[in-house]
């Protein structure tokens, strides 16, 4: 049996501070070593239930194409057995590859999973991005169900999830019977109260195993079409801007619509409008950042952006030249 385990950082165990948010600081270190045991319990669990073949998407940060791979995941203490790791934005590209690697597996396991965006006792509870929220055909959904749908798409059911309290509630009222592993009770959005982690990790390595077991009692979830995606914004203007994006409609002042013909359209939709959102809420930072930054870095930036410029006017073009009769009517 082939298992793909899909791995985030906000709910895993032992982690119930929210600084695990911040890369450069010793929380986020310690929940990556904490994300990496949480998995290799689940590892064990499926293999004791039979899974011959396991990958594994670090889904943290999906929003930045250019964070792609596990970062996440402390490489030298990750189970070596695994098959496949891969970042979240490389397990989307396999959406549009050849093959359809995805409909291969035969389950799916989600760990470190969190609550979606204004559950107010669901730690670090957000949908994607700390600037929107998201509804699915009227109904306010977070990633568990947005991850669970998109497998479900390929015919992949998801057996099991692993996060909070609040997470456990939320993919339990969407996915009846799925089997579920509370690692922690949020106490506000930014402190949870953690279960010991070899306790956490016990439950996961078991309830991974139970899942497996029972797997015929599991089926894919997927939203029938026409699919009507709506994206709320925290403010207006990231979403007058996100509104440009063709077949967008905003309709309020901060949710842009978008109606899908399936799900994997709603997906990529959905993935879309989050970064211009994100690009244009992080446009601010930079302004600040850039007048703040000493004189010495802006004329360094500067220096490398006019040799950029340089670079692409004096260097040949990498298209080839059109066809003599290229637009012709």
């Amino acid at each position: 049996m082939k298992i793909l385990i899909l791995a985030d950082l906000e709910g895993v165990s032992g982690a119930g501070d929210y600084r695990l948010l911040i890369p450069a600081g010793p929380v986020y270190r310690e929940a990556c070593e904490n994300l990496t045991e949480d998995i290799n319990a689940a590892v064990r669990g499926l293999r004791a239930a039979g899974a011959t073949e396991i990958d594994v998407v670090d889904s943290h940060s999906t929003v930045w194409p250019t964070r792609t791979g596990p970062r996440n995941i402390v490489k030298d203490r990750i189970d070596p057995g695994i098959n496949r790791m891969m970042g979240g934005w490389d397990m989307l590209a396999l959406t549009r590859s050849k093959g359809d690697v995805l409909r291969s597996y035969d389950a799916q396991v989600i760990v470190g999973e969190h609550a979606m965006a204004g559950t107010p006792d669901g730690f670090a509870s957000h949908t994607h991005s700390d600037n929107t929220a998201l509804r699915i055909n009227g109904q306010y959904i977070g990633e568990v169900e947005w991850h669970t749908w998109l497998l479900g798409y390929y015919g992949v059911p998801t057996i099991m999830v692993a996060g909070d309290a609040a997470t456990m509630r939320e993919a339990q009222a969407f996915f009846p019977g799925i089997e579920g592993v509370s690692v922690k009770t949020a106490k506000s959005r930014d402190r949870a109260e953690c279960l010991p982690v070899a306790k956490a990790r016990k439950l996961i390595e078991e309830t991974a195993t139970k899942a497996l077991r029972d797997l015929d009692k599991f089926e894919p979830y997927v939203p029938r079409p026409p699919i009507k995606l709506d994206v709320i914004f925290t403010a207006p203007e990231p979403a007058r801007f996100g509104s440009y994006m063709p077949k967008a409609m905003q309709v309020d002042d901060r949710t842009v619509s978008y109606t899908a013909a399936d799900y994997l359209e709603a997906v990529w939709a959905h993935m879309s409008l989050v970064m211009l959102g994100a690009l244009h809420m992080f446009s601010h930072d930079f302004e600040k950042l850039w007048k703040l930054l000493p004189e010495s870095a802006r004329k360094q930036f500067n220096h490398e952006y006019e040799e950029r410029v340089h670079k692409w006017m004096t260097e040949p073009s990498p298209f080839p030249p059109p066809a003599p009769d290229e637009g012709a009517q």
